[in-house]
């Protein structure tokens, strides 16, 4: 199950609302949704701060995901970072590609370069990503 928190960061962008991406992620794929995570939105300056305690890179970032443990799983997704390039259609995909880039994170794929929208398939993880996430497209 996918639970949705700080939701008035995500709120702030009227194109976009909770309710849709809530719908949305019921779509996932059954085994992509055995796990209790959590999808916390927040501002740069906690992305950045997790970010740098995490990772040791000292600038603010689209997604970061955790397994705390076997039953504590987290994803924290900045809108903020994500609408300075996005907008509108594009912020909601972009949204929701970083909700399905966290839980895939969280399932254990892992990825060596950035995404390039142009190259989704470059690398598995990726083409996973792209596949799920026009699936959840095609539903809503």
């Amino acid at each position: 199950m996918v639970t949705l928190l700080n939701l008035e960061y995500l709120n702030k962008y009227k194109s976009l609302k909770a309710s849709y991406v809530k719908n949305c992620l019921t779509h996932l794929p059954r085994n992509y949704q055995k796990l209790d995570i959590s999808v916390v939105f927040v501002n740069r300056k906690k992305i950045k701060e997790l970010n740098k305690e995490f990772r040791d890179i000292d600038k603010p970032t689209d997604v970061l995901s955790f397994q705390i443990d076997e039953n504590v799983n987290e994803i924290y997704i900045c809108p903020e970072y994500i609408y300075a390039s996005y907008r509108g259609k594009m912020f909601e995909e972009e949204i929701l590609r970083m909700i399905v880039h966290g839980v895939l994170h969280i399932y254990g794929l892992d990825h060596k370069g950035k995404f390039d929208h142009l190259r989704a398939d470059s690398e598995e993880m990726f083409k996973v990503q792209e596949d799920i996430l026009h699936k959840i497209m095609k539903k809503v």
